[in-house]
């Protein structure tokens, strides 16, 4: 089993290998105590390219849900590119959207 204290700040890498940032925390759902996502703290140059708003005195940060999550060892492997995830976080957006 790992504890949420184990995974703070392991290295989060997206599908195509690039490191984007580190896990700030665990998220739970509260009524479950299930594990819903994690928030990652993106590196600088990683932050407009996931779409994450900045903020002046804070790194900017996304929260991945667990289903984005292809597994976790040394470091935290994503099943989605950096662009990607968005998209991942926010699915039900996608599905209101028609091209």
């Amino acid at each position: 089993m790992i504890s949420c204290d184990d995974i703070r700040q392991r290295t989060v890498i997206d599908a195509a290998g690039l490191a984007i940032g580190e896990v700030d925390c665990v998220l739970l759902d509260p009524s479950s105590w299930h594990v819903d996502a994690i928030r990652v703290r993106l590196k600088r140059e990683m932050t407009e390219q996931v779409g994450a708003t900045k903020s002046l005195f804070r790194k900017a940060t996304v929260d991945i849900p667990t289903a984005a999550i292809q597994s976790i060892g040394d470091a935290v492997l994503l099943r989605v590119k950096a662009e990607k995830l968005r998209e991942a976080a926010h699915p039900e957006e996608q599905e209101t959207h028609v091209t």
